[in-house]
């Protein structure tokens, strides 16, 4: 008997939980597999660097941060990169970890096109001594649009 996909409902509060497997090899030849904050971090990362329209399930996620890194990144940018972020974060993975995401210039002499992702938690447990992680975003100094992406916890 086949699955009923009309009937299939996916539950966002759940998929935010999940473990996140990577392709990197720890140290006993086996995969690296990120869980609880790390994996949220890994993933809240991968919405923000995803462009819109990436995932044909849901046309409207990904913030695409890489089109604002070559714009001028002052505060009303910063705000309004904030402010997608949260809704985009309450949408597609919602958690009451999260308190609030806010992006803020590098503030470094020559690093124009790097910001950094501050994700303000409500709570952290006895591992994790901050009540917050960071996410660095931007490109390198040639003149490619690649994209570097570092998570700060």
């Amino acid at each position: 008997m086949g699955t009923d996909f009309a009937q299939y409902v996916v539950d966002p509060s759940v998929e935010a939980r999940k473990n996140e497997i990577t392709y990197t090899m720890s140290a006993f030849s086996d995969t690296v597999v990120y869980t609880d904050l790390q994996a949220y971090a890994l993933k809240l990362q991968e919405l923000i660097l995803m462009e819109a329209g990436t995932n044909p399930a849901a046309i409207d996620m990904g913030i695409g941060v890489r089109n604002y890194l070559f714009e001028f990144l002052d505060d009303i940018t910063l705000s309004e990169l904030s402010r997608i972020t949260n809704e985009q974060q309450k949408k597609f993975l919602p958690s009451p970890l999260v308190k609030e995401i806010e992006f803020r210039n590098s503030g470094r002499k020559g690093e124009r096109n790097i910001v950094h992702i501050f994700v303000y938690l409500n709570e952290y447990d006895a591992n994790y001594s901050n009540n917050y992680f960071a996410i660095g975003v931007g490109t390198d100094a040639s003149k490619t649009s690649k994209v570097f992406s570092q998570i700060y916890m």
